[in-house]
This record gives C-alpha cells, sequence and structure tokens, in this order.
C-alpha cells in the first residue's frame, strides 16, 4: 500500500499582536504610601530637619532625635508600603488586574 501524503495548513492571519503597555496606578502601593506620606505632611510645617527626621524614623527606623533603632514607627511608613506591595503582587497572582483590564478600567489596578 502506498503511503498517503499528509496535507498541511498553514494559517497567515492568526498571529498574535504584541502587547500594548498603559499606565497604570497601583491602588494597594499607593495606599501603602499614604500614613507615612500624612506624617511628612503634618511634619512639613516645623520644618526640613523636622520633616527629614519623621522621613528617617519612618522608613528607616532610626530616631534622629534619641539617636537609636526604633520599630515603634515603621508601622507609619514602610511596613503599611511592604503590606501595599504583597497585596499587588497576590492581586495580580490571582488574576484580579487582568479582569479590571478586561472589564475595561483604564487606569485602576489593585
Amino acid at each position: 500500500m502506498a503511503k498517503q501524503k499528509v496535507r498541511r495548513r498553514f494559517f497567515r492571519g492568526s498571529r498574535r499582536r504584541p502587547h500594548k503597555r498603559s499606565f497604570t496606578l497601583p491602588l494597594a502601593v499607593l495606599a501603602g504610601l499614604a500614613p507615612g506620606l500624612g506624617q511628612l505632611w503634618k511634619a512639613k510645617s516645623y520644618g526640613f530637619n523636622h520633616v527629614a527626621n519623621v522621613a528617617c524614623r519612618n522608613y528607616v527606623g532610626y530616631d534622629p532625635d534619641s539617636g537609636k533603632m526604633t520599630g515603634a514607627y515603621l508601622g507609619y511608613g514602610i511596613l503599611p508600603m511592604v503590606a501595599g506591595f504583597l497585596v499587588h503582587t497576590l492581586a495580580g497572582k490571582i488574576g484580579i488586574n487582568r479582569a479590571f483590564g478586561r472589564a475595561g478600567i483604564p487606569v485602576l489596578r489593585l
């Protein structure tokens, strides 16, 4: 018996278009920045040195006034920001941001 020739079809029109990147705002990370920026906004009336001390205390953990490392004020600066980043990453893995994109919400992502 003769072997039959297999006919192959190539589809020319089904190419994938490259993903168009657009500007998005990660809401969870921005919400994590809010407590620290609120503290800095309150401190601006006392001058630049006080703003620098508050920023150092909230985001680094070092208190320039006492000269010691302290974790008491990290809850206003770095910890909410890290928590917001973790929520943003988890939302990306679950697919919430993809659902927002498919729903047509243009700028906001979780």
